[in-house]
């Protein structure tokens, strides 16, 4: 097993990252500039507060169902639950910081899946189980940790790192980013962290079954 792959390895994907990155990143941001409001207030917050790295968007789940009609309840919130230093899915140094200031309530969001439609039909691949939107602060962390699953984990760039990089480690091997459509795809199940530079990033995120 490899720390890190190519889509050329999935060749059965259909992948055109550089088509896939600019939807994405289009799309992201028509979401952002359209939050209904509780999402708003959340993101102010994240903007506000220094101490918060990282958040996510869930775009996509394992349900095996097309893209966009499987929808839990976290589906299109701007959620901090995340592997970032700080909060680390709860286990961080700062979740109660955090929590004291963030409304950590899920709401449900089950007609925003249209502000997604060209990425989210990019991904209606049997072998992508999970996609998200992850987006990193200055100076986020993802401490080294693994995933007991057999998945791999694709991260491709949306925009480009102004003045800054992106580094991943996926047992001791280093891969730096700071273009946009530049990815990683490293196993799960092996030990990984990351480290971030840089104004703002974002990933288009997904997991891919072996």
């Amino acid at each position: 097993m490899k720390n890190f792959y190519s889509f050329e390895d999935f060749s059965e994907l259909n992948i055109d990252v550089s088509q896939l990155s600019s939807n994405a990143s289009i799309e992201f941001k028509k979401f952002l500039a359209n939050l209904p409001q509780t999402e708003g207030k959340k993101l102010k917050i994240i903007e506000k507060y220094s101490f918060i790295k990282m958040y996510s968007v869930l775009l996509k789940t394992d349900l095996n169902l097309p893209a966009g009609e499987e929808q839990p309840l976290e589906f299109f919130n701007i959620n901090v639950d995340t592997p970032e230093d700080n909060y680390n899915n709860g286990n961080g140094k700062l979740v109660k910081m955090i929590e004291s200031v963030y409304d950590m309530n899920y709401y449900d969001y089950k007609n925003l899946s249209s502000f997604f439609y060209n990425t989210l039909n990019s991904l209606n691949h049997l072998k992508i189980s999970t996609a998200w939107i992850m987006s990193y602060k200055n100076k986020a962390t993802v401490s080294p940790h693994t995933h007991n699953d057999s998945l791999l984990f694709a991260h491709i760039l949306l925009d480009d790192i102004q003045e800054g990089f992106f580094e991943i480690n996926v047992q001791n091997e280093i891969k730096t980013l700071s273009k946009r459509g530049e990815y990683f795809i490293f196993p799960g199940k092996l030990k990984h962290s990351a480290r971030f530079n840089g104004s703002s990033c974002n990933f288009l995120s997904f997991s891919i079954s072996l």
